[in-house]
């Protein structure tokens, strides 16, 4: 929705939205500043006042993968959702809309979270690697709380005792332990996060090192905490966590994954604990002291995690996985208190997590892992629906704006979406592509509708005005010794990493491993298209992309490519060789090595101010090098470039997108200045213009969709 802004005389603002407010764009840390005025400090221009303008926003596509949800237990409309790669959101609506809550939050992977039940402003979030973070504000910023653990931490479950908040619980792993010992060890914290010490630790043995998958704490006397481990069943506390014994009387099986306590104030206690071994669940009505096996409708399934409504304790859920064939996955309910089970929803979907609002259980979350986000329901679960909207959690690996159509936008991750209404909504556009990862997008430079897709397993194309589907194109490497080389953006793996105990699905024998990885066309002649693959090189196209030749640098990566904007035969590539950038005079016939002093470069422009300058984004700054001379660092030492896009209408203005957020230089690359605060952390695949005239820019993101922004040009 559009905003009318009174009419001024005059605005301090360069960009609306960057860096939060106008007057507030400085200098960015660690940027090469050179003596002179552009050093003075913050910057402050005086452009004509702008009379419409936009909020900047998130455009989606939303989904994701959710790991938990956080119900707040006194505003009972607030809940937080725990995602793999975009942080935290929050909704204030009961989940019909989502925000980022993620300041400061610089790992995205979210494993865990916990909340204040005095003051529910005080939030929890583990991290996959990074400890345990707090916000004291609902989650507006946050700072990292882990003094104690041990580095790397990840952390699987986080639990507050309810009558003394400063003391939690945080159940850890160390990284890179696939195999034993794990390093698992279990905190406690007194003083609410600011420092921890081990409780528990070398489950089942020295050799072992196991780790806890899931903490419950009895509410009505929080002495008594259970903890599901992974492959040695129950442990139970009777002294605040100091100190702690098995207790798996009955249970069969020791992989445990969810446990949770019946909140109802009757003693003994009564508790459920799940297994991710498809054994099934147990109940206990005696404090921990004997379980006995649940049946009947909840056998042979991948407990993830396990809730209760604290309403009407006779609800009990199961959050299960499809990690093989015959999982069916999806929600179970028990309505008896465990004594039958049946599949209520989401059948055929890995839900990690269910949780029920507080103050009425018959409202439920479920986080789902892959494209699928948040579902919620209002029957106890008997029916559900999407409940996504603003959550963007899925990577976008590109984005395109129609030219002289700023309403249809273009985007990708594994499939291509499309949307014409300025990317208010989205929708898959045609069928046949692979299914593998969609490195890019790019459209014909004098024909829109004609779209190339270059995925991980082979080059695609579609020509929207005469079908709906896909076709490869022919002609381009496949096999499957083709192995493409780290890109700085790839995200840790997530099956390996939300189900560690699943072995990764192996490719089909057959199918070919043809990454390509970017695509340009001549500007001067839009016939000519260079192609850089993943481990093959570079291929060129005398015909628009139809049938293509090898073009040289045969078992390199590329990156990225630019062709001079004269000549369609002079082409630079960005290739995984470091310290150098490829040269080629002659369409790819001959190469020669340009050196960049000890970086590798993953973005190739040409400067819109000076089309003889070429721009390369690297693994360490941006340089730039004109004509046949060396190549030279701009500035932004130290961070991954991942991408640029000089201004197309104003001379100077260039936008680089990181591996943590976006930066800016208004003069060509004296100085460099943050861009908006809202991508912090987040990294940047693509940048595009909405027009020629440059006033709203679009970033695809690695972590979290696509973001808008609009700014004055002027």
């Amino acid at each position: 929705m559009n905003r009318f802004l009174p009419r001024v005389l005059l605005i301090m603002v360069f960009l609306a939205g960057f860096g939060g407010m106008a007057g507030s764009l400085t200098a960015a840390q660690g940027a090469e500043t050179p003596p002179g005025p552009a050093a003075a400090g913050a910057y402050a221009y005086y452009l004509p006042a702008v009379e419409k303008s936009e909020p900047p926003a998130w455009l989606g596509p939303f989904g994701g993968s959710v790991v938990v949800l956080l119900p707040d237990p006194v505003n009972t409309n607030i809940v937080y959702a725990g995602t793999w790669g975009a942080g935290v959101y929050k909704s204030t609506d009961n989940g019909n809309s989502w925000l980022p809550a993620r300041g400061g939050l610089w790992n995205l992977q979210i494993n865990s979270m916990a909340i204040d039940p005095l003051n529910p402003t005080i939030v929890y979030a583990g991290t996959y690697g990074s400890g345990v973070f707090k916000s004291d504000n609902g989650g507006e910023t946050w700072v990292q709380a882990s003094s104690g653990m041990q580095d790397g931490a990840i952390v699987y479950a986080m639990a507050v005792d309810p009558e003394a908040p400063n003391r939690l619980y945080a159940s850890t792993r160390a990284q890179g332990t696939g195999e034993p010992p794990w390093k698992g060890i279990l905190y406690k914290s007194e003083d609410g996060g600011i420092s921890w010490r081990a409780v528990l630790q070398n489950i089942g043995g020295s050799g072992a090192q196991d780790w806890v998958y899931a903490i419950a704490v009895l509410p009505r006397d929080p002495n008594l905490i259970l903890a599901a481990s992974h492959e040695h069943g129950v442990y139970r506390s009777w002294n605040y966590g100091e100190t702690w014994a098995p207790a798996n009387n009955g249970i069969l099986n020791g992989s445990g994954r969810g446990i949770v306590f019946d909140p109802s104030k009757r003693s003994p206690s009564t508790a459920y604990y799940g297994e991710w071994h498809r054994d099934g669940a147990y109940k206990t009505t005696d404090d921990g002291n004997t379980w006995s096996l649940l049946a009947n409708g909840i056998e042979n399934t991948k407990i993830y995690s396990m809730s209760i409504d604290w309403t009407d304790p006779r609800y009990v859920y199961a959050a299960t996985m499809v990690a093989s064939a015959g999982d069916t996955g999806g929600v179970l309910r028990s309505s008896d208190s465990g004594a039958g089970w049946s599949l209520v929803g989401l059948k055929g979907l890995s839900v990690y997590a269910v949780a029920p609002n507080r103050a009425s259980g018959s409202q439920l979350y479920a986080g789902v892992i892959g494209n699928a986000g948040v579902y919620r329901s209002e029957d106890h679960g008997s029916t559900w629906a999407s409940s996504n909207y603003g959550m963007s959690n899925l990577p976008a690996t590109s984005i395109l704006v129609q030219p002289g159509a700023p309403n249809i936008l273009y985007t990708s991750n594994t499939a291509v979406y499309r949307s014409t209404d300025r990317g208010a909504s989205w929708a898959a556009l045609g069928s046949g592509l692979p299914g593998s990862t969609i490195n890019a997008l790019v459209m014909h430079p004098s024909n829109p509708g004609l779209l190339f897709a270059l995925t991980e397993s082979g080059l695609y194309r579609l020509d929207i005005s005469s079908g709906s589907a896909w076709s490869k194109v022919n002609g381009l490497p496949e096999g499957s010794a083709l192995q493409a080389a780290p890109h700085p953006l790839e995200r840790p793996d997530e099956l390996q990493a939300l189900m560690p105990d699943e072995p990764a699905a192996p490719a089909p024998a057959s199918a070919p491993n043809s990454p390509i990885k970017c695509m340009v066309f001549a500007p001067s002649n839009a016939s000519v298209v260079y192609l850089g693959s993943g481990g093959a090189g570079v291929y060129r196209s005398s015909d628009g992309g139809l049938t293509w030749n090898q073009a040289g640098l045969s078992g390199q990566t590329v990156w990225s490519l630019a062709v001079d904007p004269a000549n369609p035969n002079a082409v630079y590539a960005a290739t995984n060789t470091a310290a150098t950038v490829k040269f080629s005079p002659d369409g790819g016939a001959t190469w020669a090595d340009t050196a960049t002093p000890g970086v590798i470069a993953y973005s190739l422009a040409f400067d819109s101010a000076d089309p003889a300058r070429l721009l390369a984004g690297t693994s360490s700054g941006v340089y730039a090098r004109k004509g046949g001379g060396a190549w030279a660092l701009l500035g932004l030492a130290g961070r991954t470039v991942t991408a640029l896009a000089p201004h197309p209408a104003r001379k100077g203005l260039i936008f680089a997108g990181t591996a943590a957020g976006a930066m800016f230089s208004p003069d060509g690359g004296i100085t460099w200045l943050s861009g908006p605060s809202a991508l912090d952390t987040l990294g940047i695949e693509a940048m595009a213009f909405e027009s020629a005239s440059g006033a709203v820019m679009y970033y695809a993101t690695s972590n979290s969709g696509v973001y808008r922004t609009p700014f004055n040009s002027h």
